[in-house]
């Protein structure tokens, strides 16, 4: 109760968040799973129309048994009740209405899934064919591509710690997993993997295709790196983050590096694998970054403007990239944290992986990678 007062008070300007608050004070709900079905819609609500450390936390609290946030069913079932239940609120503070609504929905989920079996749900969900090079399948949430083909020597150590690790009950992570090509090729080799992305319908792909494959043990978690959800420390054997940095400037980038070192083992091996500027269809920014780093710019390949360099498949980047070459991911995982002498870092030359328009003949490699073990 005291935090949910700390966010009213927090909100006055917001009459939704006030609404939403005293409405759950006043729900009619009387069995014990309405009225837990209403606090999660509530939250998630809260969470969704004012997002900060307080919210967060309130989530985090909520769902603790579950990293933090909602199990995936939960998310990918009850976004349309969220956005509904939304609509709804008002200052006229109809909260019979409001109670109606969500009792009806819960009604609805439940009868679902007396119905319908998880697989029937995950059916509807498909990843996009890929784009004319057929080296990549277009994300869902505007945030670039993922792979066909998983080719890079990074992401290959990774599912091959996935392997070893497994029969020991060891265990790794792929944060920005999009459909799971890694994640499915380590699931392959009997690993025990969690999988995380920032959409909920990206890892419904993952979950529908691991339950095709029956192999390997897999735990899904649907939020945004490296603050939306909670894992404890020295837990992983691995963490693979490929090609998800990027869209981080510097100290968020150095900050998410913090946050996954501390979920490895002493041991374990955090593995990057991000865009450098030495990209054709970026060829145009390479001059701008040599020149920032000339100028001792801390990081240089950050662009806040995409559009000013790119014009192709900008449509479906964020405004912000951040291109990394070998000084500035060696920097990033000093300034996390790791040992220089733990680390590894080499340029991939992504011909034959990438559309044939990305391959830039006199770069250095349109990939860097990166292992950093934690000491």
């Amino acid at each position: 109760m005291s935090t949910l007062n700390t966010i009213k008070s927090k909100a006055r300007s917001n009459s939704q968040v006030s609404t939403l608050i005293d409405f759950l004070n006043a729900t009619t709900a009387v069995t014990a799973e309405e009225c837990q079905y209403i606090n999660e819609i509530v939250v998630e609500s809260l969470y969704k129309l004012h997002p900060n450390q307080d919210t967060l936390s309130l989530r985090q609290s909520l769902w603790s048994q579950h990293f933090g946030v909602p199990p995936l069913l939960h998310q990918l079932y009850n976004e349309r009740v969220i956005d509904g239940f939304i609509e709804k609120i008002s200052n006229k503070n109809d909260f019979a209405l409001m109670d109606d609504y969500l009792l009806r929905a819960l009604t609805g989920y439940q009868d679902f899934f007396q119905v319908k079996t998880e697989n029937d749900f995950l059916a509807q969900f498909n990843e996009p064919d890929p784009d004319s090079s057929g080296k990549f399948i277009p994300t869902l949430n505007q945030q670039g591509y993922m792979t066909t083909d998983l080719l890079d020597e990074y992401s290959q150590r990774f599912i091959q710690i996935a392997k070893n690790v497994a029969s020991t009950g060891g265990k790794v992570l792929e944060i920005g997993a999009a459909y799971g090509v890694a994640t499915l090729k380590a699931l392959n080799e009997g690993a025990s993997i969690v999988c995380n992305d920032l959409s909920p319908e990206h890892l419904a792909v993952v979950e529908r295709k691991h339950q095709q494959l029956g192999k390997g043990i897999l735990q899904t978690v649907a939020g945004r790196f490296p603050n939306e959800f909670v894992f404890e420390n020295d837990q992983f054997d691995a963490i693979l983050i490929c090609r998800v940095l990027h869209f981080f400037d510097g100290p968020e980038l150095v900050n998410a590096l913090r946050k996954a070192k501390a979920w490895l083992k002493p041991g374990g091996s955090l593995i990057i694998v991000n865009e450098t500027p030495y990209m054709e269809t970026w060829r145009s920014f390479v001059k701008d970054f040599k020149h920032k780093k000339v100028e001792g710019e801390k990081w240089p390949g950050v662009i806040r403007d995409t559009k000013k360099y790119e014009q192709h498949r900008v449509r479906t980047l964020p405004p912000l990239v951040h291109w990394l070459d070998h000084d500035s991911l060696q920097h990033a995982f000093l300034e996390a944290g790791f040992l220089a002498d733990n680390i590894r870092i080499s340029y991939i030359n992504r011909e034959g992986q990438f559309p044939p328009d990305m391959i830039m003949k006199d770069g250095l490699g349109e990939s860097i990678g990166g292992i950093a073990e934690r000491h």
